[in-house]
C-alpha cells in the first residue's frame, strides 16, 4: 500500500470510530437521562412522608414511655426506622437536599456510599415485608397484610430507582 492509500484508510477508520463514539455517548446520555435523580420526586416525597410518619409515631410513643431506658430505646429505634426512608430520599437527589425550606449539600462520595447502603437497607426491608405478609397469610390474619404491603411497595420503588442510579 502506498502512503496516500494508508492515509485514506486511516481517515475512514477515524470517521467510523467517531461515529461509533457518538452513538455510544448518545446511548449513555439517554441512560443518564432515564436515571436522572430529578425523575424521582414522587418517590422522594413518599420517603419523606414515611420518615415523618415514623418520627411522629415514635414521638407519641416516647411521650407515653414510663422509664428513661425505654425512652432511649424508643429514640434509637425511632431514628433507625425513620432514617432509612429519609436517607433513601437523600440518596435519590442530585446534590442539594431541601427539607422544609432548609437546604444542605451532600458530598458526591458520601452520596455514593449512602446510595449503596440504602439499596441494601431497602432489600432488607423488602425481605421483612415478604416475611410479614407470609406470616399474616399463614396465620389467617388477612387484614394485617396491608401494613407490610405499604412498606413493601415503597421498598420496591426505592430499589428500582436506586438500581437505575447506581448501575447506569
Amino acid at each position: 500500500m502506498t502512503c496516500p492509500a494508508i492515509a485514506k484508510h486511516l481517515i475512514i477508520e477515524k470517521e467510523e470510530l467517531a461515529a461509533m463514539t457518538t452513538n455510544t455517548e448518545r446511548d449513555q446520555n439517554s441512560a443518564v437521562a432515564n436515571a436522572n435523580p430529578n425523575n424521582y420526586k414522587k418517590i422522594r416525597a413518599m420517603n419523606w412522608a414515611v420518615a415523618i410518619f415514623f418520627i411522629v409515631g415514635f414521638g407519641l410513643m416516647l411521650l407515653k414511655s414510663p422509664t428513661i431506658v425505654g425512652s432511649i430505646w424508643l429514640l434509637i429505634f425511632g431514628f433507625l426506622f425513620a432514617g432509612v426512608p429519609a436517607l433513601t430520599a437523600i440518596a435519590l437527589t442530585n446534590d442539594r437536599v431541601y427539607f422544609f425550606s432548609f437546604s444542605f449539600f451532600v458530598n458526591t462520595k458520601i452520596r455514593k456510599m449512602i446510595r449503596t447502603a440504602m439499596f441494601c437497607a431497602n432489600l432488607i426491608i423488602l425481605l421483612f415485608g415478604f416475611v410479614g405478609i407470609y406470616l399474616s397469610i399463614s396465620s389467617k390474619q388477612y387484614f394485617t397484610v396491608f401494613a407490610p404491603l405499604i412498606f413493601l411497595v415503597l421498598a420496591l420503588l426505592n430499589i428500582n430507582a436506586l438500581k437505575k442510579i447506581i448501575y447506569m
